[in-house]
């Protein structure tokens, strides 16, 4: 394909997808009326040999690609969450697509690289963040695949900090075998209602998860009792807990944490890296009427959310994004001299 028919095909493609999809969405079947494994038997064994017109390969994703699609994009999409697309959205992915600068650093992609670190400023500001967490102060913004890889990541920080700071008297051989010793009894919490993302990332980061219980009563929020009983609980049992999520909107019950309560039950327990998972109603946060819940978060390390969820950004933007205060592997309130371990954990190359 030359730069003529890219032309020609671009514009096929824009009217395909404004007059034929967004201009006719909501008279499509929302959930595809398919059985796993139909496409298999609409496309041939292996690639083509030879290249096909735009217009034969146009007609294939609406013959063979649309019928199995769940259509989020419907108002009759109910399920999940809200995940719309705008027009300037899909114009910013032809821009990404076109350039397709790896910003694993600055020198790859000074341009990217600068771009994401001011408009996550934006967004942090927007959201009522504290100042901490901005890049000119001790924070800074990066853009992850999913909230999922951003607990994980955060979590392996959380664990490496730990497990310094408690053997940072040590060295050599000596401080290897606590460190491993040390592993075996660290425990991840995070709420009942908490995403099965912060269970998951356990496996990831090789540690232990305990759940901390919620009530009804409490509006299924966890409480500072509760998250103290556990803590209690958990050094009972020997083991030491290193990481807790606190959540601002469960996804299944849209529960807020009361973070209040855990920064005054989190000042005796220093140690305890506290991420706070907003992926699912974080977007709230530019609401005035929300902004009071982000006045305890100074006392915590880091924060996500996922920009896909009712900011009208495509998924395929990237659409999770942290802002640690803890890229300088600390809270808020710590100076940033150990900054390198935890952003080298939270720069990467898909921006």
């Amino acid at each position: 394909m030359n730069s003529h028919e890219f032309r020609r095909a671009a514009h096929a493609a824009i009217d395909e997808i404004v007059i034929n999809y967004y201009d006719t969405v909501q008279d499509r079947r929302v959930v595809p009326d398919v059985k796993p494994g139909y496409l298999g038997k609409l496309l041939p064994d292996g690639p083509p040999q030879s290249g096909e017109k735009w217009e034969d390969i146009q007609q294939d994703i609406e013959s063979k690609i649309m019928p199995g699609m769940v259509h989020w994009q419907s108002p009759h999409f109910m399920a999940f969450f809200p995940s719309p697309s705008t027009y300037p959205g899909i114009l910013g992915e032809l821009y990404s697509a076109a350039l397709t600068a790896p910003g694993f650093n600055w020198e790859c992609s000074p341009a990217a690289t600068e771009l994401e670190i001011i408009v996550l400023d934006w967004l942090a500001k927007l959201l009522h963040l504290p100042a901490c967490y901005l890049s000119f102060t001790n924070g800074g913004g990066v853009i992850h695949a999913s909230a999922s890889e951003a607990i994980a990541i955060v979590m392996i920080a959380a664990r490496d900090r730990y497990l310094e700071e408690a053997t940072s008297h040590l060295e050599g051989e000596e401080k290897e075998v606590a460190i491993s010793q040390k592993r075996a009894r660290l425990v991840a919490l995070g709420s009942e209602m908490s995403h099965s993302s912060t269970q998951k990332a356990t496996l990831v980061a090789g540690t232990k998860y305990r759940s901390v219980p919620v009530r009804i009563e409490d509006r299924f929020s966890m409480t500072g009792s509760s998250l103290q009983d556990t803590i209690e609980r958990c050094y009972h049992d020997g083991l030491e807990p290193f990481y807790l999520t606190l959540t601002l909107g469960t996804t299944t019950t849209c529960a807020v944490d009361r973070f209040d309560e855990a920064a005054k039950v989190l000042m005796a327990h220093p140690r305890i890296w506290t991420h706070v998972d907003a992926a699912y109603a974080g977007a709230a946060l530019l609401f005035e009427e929300y902004k009071h819940l982000t006045e305890n978060f100074e006392a915590f390390d880091s924060f996500n959310m996922n920009m896909s969820k009712w900011l009208l950004v495509t998924l395929d933007a990237r659409y999770s994004t942290t802002y640690p205060a803890s890229l300088e592997f600390s809270r808020c309130s710590r100076n940033m001299s150990d900054r390198s371990s935890a952003a080298s954990l939270s720069s990467h190359g898909d921006n």
